[in-house]
């Protein structure tokens, strides 16, 4: 049987690595998918079979399956293989759907999407999620390889940004500038707007420039900085001010965007120096 690690979980999704040690002196048996399933595949070879029939999934490749449909893996010319697989209950499969041009069911007509240059960045994501596992990062990339997997099957198309959507994201950006050091999350900031949490994220991103939690982010990372230059207590005490959970997690953070940890950073701003990486947090 498959190694399986759960990556994160929320309302209706669920994240998994998946490692398959099977090769081809294997015999292969059919299971069935509980649920919705969108898996990028990582790394290794190996047939999928399924009501469409018998396929090759290799790396980059998306291996879709409907709930309840039966399928058989096998492993006849490689060993082994990762997945990062998605896995979504029927209410959010059918709240993303509602969101999506030209998508009028919420199932999947293939089986597979293969490898693309527009799966690229989503297989990538889903690599750094299974090193680093991160709730945030994880329902964002959820939801995202839900769409993609929907519209590329469907064919369906986008929905423009509105007047409308523009409004809803201006409150939302006053609602996370007054509670960035709160815990919110993708479901509080979509019902504050009134929208669902697919819905919410696709127009945040288009017309902010990126995720609600990367906004959030940015906003802890900015208050951060401004309590380390004026000393405002130890690094924990400003880890925890600027609304993160626990230590380590605010040094990784900083550390990544400013490439210094949070105390070398402190002693550089007593010095008057700044890292290069920093930018301006005025």
């Amino acid at each position: 049987m498959p190694e399986e690690r759960t990556l994160a979980a929320g309302d209706g999704w669920r994240a998994a690595d998946i490692v398959c040690h099977a090769g081809p002196g294997d015999t292969p048996f059919e299971e069935s998918h509980a649920r919705l399933s969108v898996a990028a595949v990582l790394a290794g070879s190996f047939t999928y079979r399924s009501d469409y029939g018998r396929v090759l999934m290799s790396p980059g490749s998306i291996l879709l399956g409907n709930r309840g449909a039966c399928f058989c893996c096998a492993h006849d010319h490689a060993q082994g293989d990762r997945c990062v697989a998605f896995q979504f209950e029927p209410a959010l499969v059918e709240e993303v759907a509602c969101d999506l041009r030209g998508v009028s069911d919420t199932g999947f007509r293939s089986h597979r999407l293969p490898p693309s240059d527009v799966l690229v960045p989503l297989v990538a994501r889903a690599r750094w999620l299974s090193e680093e596992p991160d709730r945030h990062v994880a329902e964002d990339l959820a939801l995202d390889f839900l769409a993609t997997a929907l519209r590329m099957t469907q064919e369906g198309g986008a929905a423009p940004v509105t007047l409308r959507d523009e409004a809803r994201v201006t409150a939302a950006l006053a609602l996370l500038d007054r509670r960035f050091r709160e815990p919110l999350t993708l479901a509080d900031l979509a019902g504050a707007a009134g929208v669902t949490r697919y819905h919410f994220l696709r127009v945040f991103r288009r017309v902010v420039g990126v995720t609600p939690y990367g906004y959030l982010l940015s906003r802890r990372l900015a208050a951060a900085v401004r309590a380390l230059r004026r000393e405002e207590g130890t690094v924990l005490d400003v880890a925890l001010g600027a609304g993160f959970s626990d230590l380590s997690d605010f040094t990784r953070r900083f550390r990544h965007r400013f490439g210094v940890t949070p105390a070398a950073y402190r002693r550089l701003a007593k010095k008057g120096r700044r890292p290069a990486a920093a930018g301006d947090h005025r």
